[in-house]
């Protein structure tokens, strides 16, 4: 689902890269990655 990855988590806290990019017009994505055992 589009909303996932356009929504950020709870509690996230905004990055001044993020700011920079929303500001240039920019969207940022949210993606959470799992680490898989080897």
């Amino acid at each position: 689902r589009a909303e996932d990855w356009l929504t950020p988590w709870p509690g996230w806290t905004r990055t001044k890269y993020e700011a920079k990019a929303m500001a240039e017009g920019r969207n940022p994505v949210y993606l959470t990655f799992v680490r898989a055992l080897r």
